[in-house]
């Protein structure tokens, strides 16, 4: 076949065509555009229960930093400089009934603030109201041996729950859910 005739042939069979010929339908972009959409919901949900979870770490996890400061004061025996003149017996983590928490040395008899009424995150709630004695020079807890202490942490968005334990030797863990 003459290269001239093939040539001739394509050029009236494509030169024909309209220039919507080529375009996408309708149909073909509503189902990209609900594809799209489907995938955005997905992901935006996933997004959010993660965006919850780490809201709840990160209240647990300035928690727990509070309580290992007041742990290494006392393991310091550092005293506070106000009005503690007399005998450090070590440092106070107290948790109160309006989801703050306070952290004060226990000097001869009188309590000295080192930490006033610390708010955890909004939409959090710290339960139950207590109170523990970390001892001077690592000398351990007021906690019982056979029953560690337990500070829980809800969102009160999703429910859910973290566990902070301390130890009557004062290891802390926390206990996602």
């Amino acid at each position: 076949m003459n290269k001239d005739y093939l040539y001739t042939k394509y050029k009236t069979i494509y030169s024909s065509r309209k220039a919507h010929d080529s375009a996408f339908t309708l149909i073909e972009l509503l189902v990209v555009l609900g594809i799209i959409s489907v995938l955005f919901g997905v992901g935006f949900a996933n997004f959010r229960g993660y965006q919850r979870k780490q809201a709840i770490m990160a209240a647990a996890r300035q928690v727990e930093g509070d309580i290992r400061l007041a742990q290494e004061y006392a393991s310091q025996g550092k005293k506070p400089t106000a009005t503690c003149t007399g005998y450090l017996n070590g440092y106070l983590f107290i948790v109160n009934a309006d989801n703050t928490y306070d952290i004060r040395a226990d000097c001869s008899g009188t309590d000295e603030t080192v930490k006033d009424n610390v708010a955890i995150t909004s939409g959090m709630t710290l339960t139950p109201t207590t109170s523990m004695l970390f001892k001077v020079l690592g000398l351990g807890t007021d906690i019982p041996a056979d029953s560690p202490k337990t500070i829980i942490i809800t969102s009160s968005e999703t429910g859910d729950k973290v566990d902070i334990v301390i130890t009557y030797s004062g290891v802390v863990t926390i206990d996602f859910e």
